[in-house]
């Protein structure tokens, strides 16, 4: 009995702590960026065997197509420094196109593209 009493003020202790990712999604939620105010959710991959190539898509980009661009932006950034360590891109489908030429894809997505060129 004093040992389920012990595991369970332990179990309790631990969860405020952020053990068992109890109360991280709030930590998390709020580390999130905001581009014109607004939140984007955004999926980078890396289009082929060479991992410096790759593609970003923002969602729900006609919410804000100038926050769509600065979001894709910083992803494409962020995941060059943090594969690569640089954040020199050369863009093969740039997100400084003028607004009125972006074109945006299935879901409402806007897809840009580069490849990471720093070693």
């Amino acid at each position: 009995m004093i040992r389920a009493l012990v595991v369970a003020a332990l179990v309790a202790s631990l969860s405020g702590c952020g053990w068992f990712g109890i109360g991280q999604d709030r930590a998390l939620r709020s580390e999130r960026v905001l581009f014109d105010g607004i939140r984007f959710r955004t999926d980078v991959d890396s289009t082929s065997q060479d991992r410096r190539d790759f593609t970003v898509d923002v969602r729900g980009a006609s919410r804000s197509l100038a926050g769509a661009q600065e979001a894709g932006e910083f992803e494409a950034v962020k995941y060059c420094l943090g594969v690569f360590g640089g954040s020199d891109i050369a863009w093969t489908q740039s997100p400084y196109q003028e607004l009125e030429a972006l074109e945006l894809g299935a879901n409402d997505t806007l897809t840009i593209a580069g490849r990471c060129t720093k070693r």
